[in-house]
C-alpha cells in the first residue's frame, strides 16, 4: 500500500512538474506574442516619426506670400476708375 501510495505520489510530482513547464511555455509565448505587437508598434511610431519630420519639413519649404492688402485696394480702385470712365464715356 505504501509502494502504491509513493509511486502515486511521485507520478503526481513529475504531472505537476511538467504542467508548470508548460504552463510556463505558455506564459513565455503570450510574453513574446505581446512584445512582438510593441515591436511593431515601435517600428510604427518610428515611421510616422520619420514621416513627420518629412512633413514638417516641406512645410518650411513651401512660403505663402502675404498679401498686400494696400497694393489690392489701389488696384481695385484703378480697375474701378478705368471701368467707370469707360462706362462714362
Amino acid at each position: 500500500m505504501l509502494i502504491m501510495c509513493r509511486d502515486q505520489t511521485r507520478a503526481i510530482e513529475e504531472r505537476h512538474l511538467v504542467e508548470l513547464n508548460k504552463v510556463r511555455l505558455e506564459a513565455e509565448l503570450d510574453f513574446l506574442h505581446e512584445c512582438e505587437s510593441l515591436f511593431s508598434m515601435y517600428h510604427e511610431k518610428k515611421k510616422t516619426e520619420f514621416e513627420l519630420a518629412l512633413a514638417e519639413s516641406k512645410l518650411e519649404d513651401v512660403r505663402v506670400p502675404p498679401i498686400d492688402w494696400f497694393k489690392l485696394v489701389e488696384l481695385h480702385i484703378s480697375v474701378v476708375s478705368t471701368d467707370h470712365d469707360v462706362i462714362m464715356r
